[in-house]
């Protein structure tokens, strides 16, 4: 995003992935930089309605439970403008028996290992277009990869009222 010139105000609520972050920035711009310790669920009162052009989320959703995720996406639809994109890339549930059946055989020790290290788990989002699209955005387009286990989803706040409907 930086390369592209945008500016950027990346949030962690881990001061240790901040430092990664700043580690791996280090020879970022940083007049168009901004990185803030706080938990997604900070933004709306941190953050003034339609300050952002685009809020993205990595690897996040899947940390939250249901409730997190709706009080996440209402604060990720406040603060975008009209017409605002949201993008989320983040594990889900693949759509195909055989694939469900191959990807809980792949993650089970994957998630053992992260939970003995981190006492943290992920839970795979079940149905993602219809997540954003409850909290009032409209989906412009879902890829997944990975055996059908990842998801980049890309949706939009709607630029009027109308266009919600």
């Amino acid at each position: 995003m930086l390369e592209r010139g945008a500016l950027v105000s990346a949030i962690d609520h881990n001061p240790d992935m901040l430092a990664v972050a700043r580690q791996k920035l280090a020879e970022a711009d940083d007049t168009r930089l901004v990185l803030q310790e706080m938990a997604a669920v900070e933004i709306a009162d941190r953050f003034s309605p339609g300050t952002f052009d685009v809020v993205a989320g990595a690897l996040v959703f899947s940390e939250f439970g249901a409730d997190e995720q709706r009080y996440v996406l209402a604060a990720a639809h406040r603060v975008l403008r009209p017409g605002g994109r949201l993008v989320i890339a983040d594990e889900v549930r693949p759509e195909r028996l055989w694939q469900r059946l191959l990807h809980r055989c792949l993650r089970w020790p994957l998630a053992v290992v992260t939970y003995l290290l981190t006492r943290t788990t992920t839970w795979a989002l079940v149905d993602p277009v219809r997540m954003v699209e409850a909290a009032g955005f409209r989906t412009r387009s879902e890829q997944r990869t990975a055996l059908g286990s990842l998801t980049v989803l890309v949706a939009e706040k709607p630029a009027t009222p109308a266009e919600a409907a």
